[in-house]
């Protein structure tokens, strides 16, 4: 979905939508009416490495083992998913991504759970930078 919307198109921002801002007042609002904005930043979903995969010599998986690699990964994981963060209960939310491997070579994160959704994000009134979820707009 983020492919559609680039950086400098135009996008109705619809009525309803949760907007995060920088403003100290207004962090979170919801839209109370559709409007127009710029595009300035697409942001990708974000996802935390929940583990790893073994292959065979023919590319086939001899096992997977699960973890977290980052030291806070598990509290947002249970926070999107109601609580739940063992990895082993959430294997319909993981997907596989790129190899991140480690300086000697071996790979050592392959599954991953996603936390936040895309993003866009556009300069808002008075300078401030609001984002809104790529779901809640669509591109003219």
């Amino acid at each position: 979905m983020t492919a559609a919307i680039q950086q400098g198109d135009r996008v109705r921002i619809r009525k309803g939508a949760v907007i995060k801002s920088t403003h100290p007042q207004q962090s979170r609002r919801v839209a109370g009416r559709a409007y127009t904005v710029t595009v300035r930043m697409v942001f990708e979903p974000e996802k935390v490495c929940v583990g790893r995969r073994n292959y065979t010599s023919e590319d086939v998986v001899s096992y997977e083992s699960f973890g977290y690699y980052d030291r806070y990964a598990d509290e947002r994981v249970a926070e999107v998913h109601n609580g739940i963060s063992d990895p082993e209960k959430l294997k319909e939310h993981i997907v596989e991504g790129p190899h991140h491997t480690r300086p000697d070579g071996s790979h050592y994160c392959d599954l991953f759970i996603q936390v936040a959704p895309a993003r866009v994000s556009w300069a808002g009134t008075g300078g401030y930078w609001c984002d809104a979820e790529v779901g809640q707009v669509e591109k003219i």
